[in-house]
């Protein structure tokens, strides 16, 4: 019988040592991809301001930058995308996100990509077809649609590349919200 028990418990223990092997392993893959994300977007530690998204609409006025101590988020998008028109969810989360105070900009990849006035989301929204360099510098995006959420402090506190899923909506506000809890505090 105690070999028996030995052997059982020998089987315990290694079963144990495989699962904390793979989490060690799942955590070592998460941290890199963090560590990614990181790289390429910057992270909340990172030293001073975030820029702003400055510069001119397709007709060549300048856009004014989001104002200082307000969320804002910048779609980019494309009137030629056929992924960006059919995203069906933008229109809700921008509607939600105006109302929360958040002012939306959509990034255009050129001029000749703007949106009619008529269709552009939120109708309030400025669109921009050239924007500085120093902020595409650090915000890359190269996948129409893509939104990028900010907070007060010009942080990026969300993000999706690609059309939006139906949570990624409610993800995007509950970032906003969370966000605007943190400032509160």
């Amino acid at each position: 019988m105690t070999t028996l028990f030995k052997r059982s418990l020998g089987i315990v223990f290694l079963w144990l040592i495989v699962v904390d092997a793979t989490l060690v392993a799942a955590i070592h893959v998460k941290r890199h991809e963090l560590r990614s994300v990181r790289a390429q977007y910057g992270s909340a530690r990172d030293a001073g301001e975030a820029p702003v998204p400055e510069g001119f609409s397709p007709s060549a006025s300048p856009v004014v930058a989001p104002a200082a101590n307000r969320p804002f988020a910048v779609w980019y998008g494309s009137d030629k995308c056929p992924f960006s028109k059919k995203d069906e969810q933008w229109g809700r989360v921008a509607a939600t996100l105006q109302q929360k105070g958040v002012e939306v900009f959509v990034l255009l990849p050129d001029a000749a990509q703007a949106f009619p006035a008529e269709s552009v989301k939120p109708a309030a929204a400025q669109q921009l077809a050239f924007v500085n360099g120093e902020w595409l510098k650090r915000y890359p995006v190269t996948i129409t649609p893509s939104l990028l959420v900010f907070d007060a402090d010009r942080k990026l506190i969300w993000h999706r590349w690609g059309m939006l899923r139906p949570e990624d909506a409610s993800a995007a506000i509950r970032a906003v919200d969370d966000a605007s809890r943190r400032a509160v505090r």
